[in-house]
């Protein structure tokens, strides 16, 4: 039994030892001059393998970028090319770019913030749920710690929560209630 556990605990140190050396060795060698973003995050995927997502109305993909990197690592090159009011991680093969929160906060109008943690039947935070507000394009997706927040929520908003291989949650905005 002792065996087991000794072997258990060797195999996920190693994989997260593993999964943390892959992020690491994931290196940017280009020099762009006035590029668009958009062709920088194409090279990107193209030198790192993973997947770039944003929302086209948060990222201004025109947006001139004048950089050089010599083996970059990739936080080095993303936070030399986006501004300062995007943040980005890596989940799954993906590197997702969104609005810090603190920017949503300023933005908001005549709605509602709305935020929560997404977790799993056990308690586990889902990384990467989407969270829709229904009927519109305002939603978000969850963070590592399963987090979200979705800023200009009208007050009678429906809030639906999907994730691969769960069923879609909808909830009515509860003005009384955690969402």
């Amino acid at each position: 039994m002792n065996n087991r556990k000794v072997f258990l605990r060797l195999f996920l140190c190693l994989s997260f030892g593993w999964g943390t050396m892959t992020l690491n060795a994931q290196t940017v060698s280009k020099t762009f001059s006035n590029a668009p973003l958009k062709t920088v995050l194409k090279e990107v995927e193209s030198q790192t393998g993973l997947s770039v997502v944003y929302k086209t109305d948060e990222v201004d993909v025109n947006r001139k970028v004048n950089a050089s990197f010599q083996n970059a690592s990739l936080e080095e090159v993303m936070a030399q090319i986006l501004d300062n009011g995007l943040s980005w991680t890596v989940q799954d093969k993906m590197i997702v770019i969104s609005k810090k929160a603190q920017e949503l906060t300023k933005q908001v109008g005549k709605g509602l913030n709305v935020k929560g943690v997404i977790v799993d039947e056990n308690g586990i935070p889902v990384i990467g749920a989407s969270v829709l507000v229904r009927g519109s394009s305002n939603g978000t997706i969850t963070d590592m710690d399963g987090n979200f927040l979705i800023a200009d929520v009208p007050q009678d908003a429906m809030i639906d929560i999907s994730y691969i291989g769960y069923k879609t949650l909808f909830l009515p905005l509860q003005l009384s209630a955690s969402v």
